[in-house]
């Protein structure tokens, strides 16, 4: 029998006193993150660090998993809103491959700027609830790019745009997470061999008329 695990919020926290505790709690679970990866966090951990009692903390996470992925649906808007923002002001003149590039660079700072980002990363990956949880937060950033990629000449149902741009998320998901494999900061290298498979992926339908 399958396990599920439940990864979402008891409840939302409505005062104010409320709210800071979850954000404690999260600051902790991100900190945490960073200093002893997702393996060896606990929730016993988290609570320690937070300054709350363990009561409190179930009060609105049920498990580390709920922690993680309130954090990656954070990470997902915050990604979700630069890349927004970056395509509705980008002029659009710019040509493709460097919109593409764009793209790539806004997610690669909103990911910066995250505590504990890239063992959440890592998790968002090794845990296929907290993968399939994330990966459904692609749909904001499709409506977005779909704009763009019929303005590149890419016509094509509403269906199989959709594909092409969440096949984008997942090549961008896997080489994020094996630019910061060695470390915590991001390499270069890969982060450019992340921009050319875009480009090529796209390329494929710009040279076909959307095909």
């Amino acid at each position: 029998m399958t396990r599920t695990v439940d990864l979402a919020p008891r409840k939302a926290p409505r005062q104010a006193r409320a709210k800071r505790t979850v954000e404690r709690i999260l600051e902790a679970t991100a900190e945490l993150l960073d200093e002893i990866g997702f393996d060896r966090l606990t929730t016993n951990l988290v609570a320690e660090r937070a300054g709350v009692n363990i009561g409190s903390l179930y009060s609105y996470f049920p498990n580390k998993y709920a922690l993680l992925n309130t954090l990656a649906l954070r990470l997902s808007d915050r990604q979700t809103e630069r890349i927004r923002q970056y395509l509705r002001d980008v002029d659009p003149a710019t040509p493709w491959r460097d919109v593409s590039d764009g793209v790539v660079d806004v997610m690669v700072e909103a990911s910066r700027e995250m505590p504990g980002f890239v063992p959440l990363q890592r998790a968002l990956l090794a845990v296929p609830e907290l993968h399939e949880a994330y990966r459904r937060t692609s749909d904001p950033i499709s409506r977005e790019m779909n704009v763009f990629l019929r303005r590149w000449g890419i016509d094509l149902p509403e269906g199989r745009l959709n594909l092409i741009v969440l096949c984008m998320g997942e090549v961008s998901a896997g080489l994020l997470d094996l630019a910061v494999s060695e470390g915590l900061a991001y390499d270069e290298a890969v982060v450019e061999e992340l921009r050319n498979l875009l480009k090529g992926y796209l390329m494929v339908y710009l040279e076909t008329g959307g095909r």
